[in-house]
């Protein structure tokens, strides 16, 4: 059974690629932002961690999942810039 914590972290290390691609650098972001960001991982690692307990998902299956979001960059679209005030 895989811990809560090495789901934050996948989370985490997946979405700080994703958002290189997209030209930003996350760590650089305000600590108040970085807690949301950590709150939203950790509760989508329970969830993860609940399917993956009751035999919905597999680890495979979520690892999967997590590779095919990084290998096609074409599946994100272009951010577009923030609208003017």
């Amino acid at each position: 059974m895989t811990a809560l914590k090495s789901y934050i972290t996948q989370l985490r290390s997946v979405g700080v690629q994703i958002a290189r691609y997209l030209g930003e650098d996350i760590s650089r972001e305000a600590e108040a932002e970085r807690i949301k960001l950590n709150t939203i991982l950790a509760m989508n690692s329970v969830l993860i961690k609940l399917l993956v307990d009751t035999g919905v998902l597999t680890d495979a299956q979520v690892t999967a999942a997590y590779s095919a979001l990084l290998t096609d960059p074409t599946q994100y679209p272009d951010v577009p810039p923030p609208a003017p005030f």
